[in-house]
Parts: structure tokens; sequence; C-alpha cells
């Protein structure tokens, strides 16, 4: 797969909200493999490299009978991880998580005072989740492992998807099983940021 550095600078929450739309909007245009700076390839028997060839392998098999295939990670917690994901371009759940990021930003009487996370961050890729698979999850229910296809409410709320004229397939997402793909990089340490440029670019 081809792959291309992205960022974009400034830490308070109005620019990490703009950061957050920009990935989804990014990432529904593109796609590619996508992790943030502070992130690194576990070193811990190689998983990272697994999971970029977990996720090509998938491609390859699935590519006759899918138009759009994605790959999310787990946090320990079981809730979708944002912070590394693997997907094809023009993937539903970024168009839905576009739209659910601007009824959060609309909703606000001052964009400049709120709390990204909740607004923009890693909740809006849980409710887009359960939104593509037509399935509902408590708050702290987990994700299981496996193969997630677009349900056919998608269709009915975003009406666009209906319209595809490619008829053949679906779009998927997959939930690998694992333990650890990544590790953080400490803030400060630059022998470990130089540790990842090295395994992203190698």
């Amino acid at each position: 797969m081809q792959h291309a550095v992205y960022t974009v600078p400034g830490s308070n929450q109005y620019t990490a909200s703009k950061n957050d739309l920009f990935r989804f909007l990014l990432y529904y245009y593109v796609g590619g493999i996508y992790t943030e700076y502070d992130l690194m390839p576990s070193p811990q028997g190689g998983n990272f490299p697994t999971a970029v060839e977990l996720f090509e392998n998938y491609l390859s098999v699935s590519a006759k009978d899918v138009k759009g295939s994605g790959m999310l990670l787990l946090k320990p917690d079981g809730s979708p991880f944002l912070g590394t994901m693997f997907f094809t371009p023009n993937h539903p759940i970024f168009y839905i998580c576009v739209d659910l990021t601007l009824r959060n930003l609309l909703r606000l009487t001052n964009v400049s005072n709120q709390r990204a996370f909740g607004v923009t961050g890693p909740p809006i890729l849980h409710e887009a989740l359960q939104i593509f698979a037509g399935m509902t999850k408590e708050n702290g229910e987990r994700w299981q492992s496996g193969t997630y296809v677009m349900d056919e409410s998608v269709k009915e709320i975003y009406p666009y998807f209906s319209n595809d004229n490619n008829d053949e397939g679906n779009y998927t997402i997959l939930i690998p099983e694992h333990i650890t793909f990544y590790d953080y990089v400490f803030e400060g340490d630059t022998e470990m940021i130089q540790q990842k440029r090295i395994a992203f670019w190698s």
C-alpha cells in the first residue's frame, strides 16, 4: 500500500476537533494506513507488520466480494481505536463520522469552548461503527473480533449509498484478534521517535 505523512500542528481543544474532522475527511477520500505520531509499532513479536500484512491479505481475498474494506484495532476496553486504522478510500464509516462530527459541532454555541474528545474524538468512531453495523452497544460493551458488514439501514439513513451504481458486494470492516499492535512513544524520548521513523519507513 502507498503511504504518506500528514501532520497538523496544534494542541488546544479547538485545534483538536479540526484535526479530527480533517482526519475523517482525509480518510474518506484517500484511505490508507493511519497512525498517530505518538504511537510506534510494537516491538513484541513484530505485531504491527503482522497487522499490515493481515489487512493486505484480507483485501486480496475479499476484493471480489466487497466494494471497500477497513480494519479497526481495539483498545484494552474493547472500544474501537482511533489512533491506528487501515481503510480503502470512500469507506462509508468515515462518511458517517463526518456527519456525526458536523452535527455535534453545529450544536455548540461556541466552537472554541468544547471538549473535543466527546464532540469529535473516539466516541464518534464508536457511534459510527454501531450505525455501520446496525448494532447497539451499551456503554462499556466490548466489540468482538470478526467481520462486520454494512447494514441495509445505512442506505435509509444516508441515501447517498443507496444510489451507488455498483450493486455488487458490500462494505466490510475487519476487527482482528490481537493483543497489541502498537506502543505509545513517550514525549521527549528522541530514541523511541527515531525507532518509529525507522520502523514505518523501512
